[in-house]
C-alpha cells in the first residue's frame, strides 16, 4: 500500500506541476485563449483522455487530493480542460477551471515538463532506477525511520 501511494503521490505532483506550469505560462497573458479542437484532430485518443477523468475523480474520491484542474494543448489547440473536486473542501465549493493556484517553484514545473519530454520520445521509463541514469545512486542504503 505504500509503494502505490507513493506511485499516486509522484504521479499527482507530476501532474499538478503539468498544469500549474502550463496555466502560469503567457498562454492566460495573451488577449485570445487558444481555439478548442476535438482530440482527434490533434492526434490525441479521446478514449484515452477520459481515463484521466477516472483517474482524477479516483484520487478525489480517495481523499488524496481535494481538486485538480487539467489542461491539455496540441498544437496550439486544447483538446482537454476540465475542473475537478472542490476548491474549498469544508464549503464544498468547486474547483473552476480559472481558479488561480500558488506556484512554489518553477523549477519543479520545468524539470517535470523537460522528464516527461524525454518520455515521450522512449528516454527513459519511468519505472528505471535513478541509476541507469546517475551511478552514485547504485548501492545506496535507504533505511525507514
Amino acid at each position: 500500500m505504500k509503494i502505490m501511494m507513493t506511485k499516486i503521490t509522484t504521479l499527482k505532483k507530476i501532474f499538478l506541476t503539468i498544469i500549474l506550469f502550463v496555466l502560469s505560462t503567457n498562454l492566460y497573458s495573451q488577449n485570445s485563449f487558444p481555439a478548442y479542437a476535438k482530440a482527434e484532430d490533434a492526434g490525441i485518443s479521446t478514449e484515452r483522455l477520459n481515463r484521466i477523468d477516472t483517474f482524477i475523480n479516483g484520487l478525489i474520491e480517495n481523499e488524496y487530493l481535494p481538486g485538480a484542474v487539467v489542461f491539455i494543448a496540441r498544437h496550439g489547440k486544447v483538446v482537454y480542460h476540465k475542473a475537478y473536486g472542490y476548491d474549498d473542501i469544508e464549503t464544498k465549493s468547486l474547483l473552476r477551471k480559472d481558479d488561480i493556484f500558488r506556484i512554489a517553484s518553477r523549477t519543479k514545473a520545468i524539470t517535470s515538463i523537460a522528464a516527461m519530454m524525454l518520455f515521450e520520445e522512449g528516454k527513459f521509463l519511468l519505472d528505471d532506477p535513478i541509476s541507469n541514469y546517475i551511478p552514485e545512486f547504485k548501492n545506496i542504503n535507504i533505511t525507514n525511520t
